[in-house]
Parts: C-alpha cells; sequence; structure tokens
C-alpha cells in the first residue's frame, strides 16, 4: 500500500522508528545490539509508567464497558461528582460550585478503578521495558569482545532488574492484607 506522496514524506520518519522499536523487542540475538535498538529500549524504560496508566485506562474501559450494571447513568456517580441529566460535573465544574459527593468511596469508574490497580496487569506491563532492556543487556553480554565489557553488560543487566522489586513492593502495598495478615501496608511503606 503506497500513500499519496504528500502524506508519504510526512509519515517516512516513522518507519525507521517503528522497526527499532519492533527490533527491541525481538532483538536478532545472533548479533550485537544496535545503538538504536538500545536507545529506544531506554527510551521505554523511561515511559515504563505510562505502560501502567496505559493498562489500567484499558482495564477500567474494557470492565466498564462490559459491566452490565442495572441503572441507569443518570443515577450513577462519576469522579465523586453527582451527574445532573446525564452530564457529569469535572473538577472545573466543582470549582464552579458544583456540589461534590462527600463520603461516597466508590463512583462510577472509581469502582473499576479499583479493581484495575488492584490486578497484576498494569504492574506487568510497568516491568515490560526493564524486562527488554534486560534482554537486550545479556544479549550484549553475549557478543562483547572481552571480559570487561561483558561485566559492564551484567552490571548493566542487574541496574534494569532493580526496577522488579519496586514494581512488586507496588503490587503487594496495593494487595497487602488481602493474601496474608502478616503483612499491612505500612510494612511495605518501610520497604
Amino acid at each position: 500500500i503506497h500513500l499519496p506522496s504528500a502524506l508519504d514524506q510526512r509519515f517516512r520518519w516513522r518507519i525507521p522508528i517503528a522497526r527499532a522499536l519492533w527490533r527491541s523487542v525481538c532483538p536478532d540475538t545472533s548479533r550485537e545490539i544496535p545503538f538504536v535498538e538500545v536507545l529506544v529500549a531506554d527510551g521505554l524504560t523511561s515511559l515504563s509508567k505510562v505502560f501502567f496508566d496505559l493498562a489500567v485506562c484499558t482495564c477500567v474501559a474494557s470492565s466498564s464497558l462490559l459491566d452490565n450494571s442495572p441503572e441507569p447513568l443518570s443515577s450513577q456517580l462519576l469522579h465523586g461528582f453527582e451527574i445532573y441529566s446525564g452530564v457529569a460535573l469535572n473538577s472545573t465544574a466543582a470549582i464552579a460550585g458544583a456540589r461534590p459527593v462527600v463520603g461516597v468511596k466508590h463512583t462510577f469508574w472509581g469502582e473499576h478503578l479499583t479493581e484495575c490497580r488492584r490486578s497484576a496487569f498494569p504492574y506487568f506491563a510497568w516491568s515490560i521495558p526493564f524486562l527488554l532492556r534486560a534482554r537486550q543487556c545479556t544479549i550484549a553480554a553475549r557478543h562483547a569482545p572481552d571480559s570487561l565489557a561483558r561485566d559492564l553488560q551484567r552490571v548493566n543487566f542487574l541496574k534494569y532488574l532493580t526496577a522488579l522489586p519496586v514494581i512488586a513492593f507496588a503490587f503487594c502495598y496495593v494487595r497487602a492484607g488481602e493474601f496474608s495478615q502478616m503483612l499491612e501496608k505500612e510494612d511495605f511503606e518501610f520497604m
């Protein structure tokens, strides 16, 4: 499929980025990792929290679409504000004097948001860029020219794996008290 020439010139720069992104996800293990793929994967680690947020948003959207709640939209709550005649009042409306609902813990999307934040899926999405970069480090260590470069790649591998305990503790913090009565949220705040 060929784009018109005006569009082709505008989108031509995306093809090398898409290839580098694909090669970062599925690297060729028979050769050393090119610098552009390392750069793309390192950029993904900087955006790892975005992957968490996208996973939460996807979970909330899919669970709210699949929700078969019998209540009409006008009687449900959205973002802590009452819905008046099908129109949700956001924070701007709250500043303008709309009545926030006091003492309500779960709102229309809030229940789904609470459920999705407790899911393992967003935390796995958060860890994917670090796992991709760690895999690149193992491939680079395998193709290193000398032992010093190999050892530096192994240290780099450990650096990217240090993000995984932080993600695991964040997941445990959210799920504290569910599996065991021994650990509470305060225990994970200390860690």
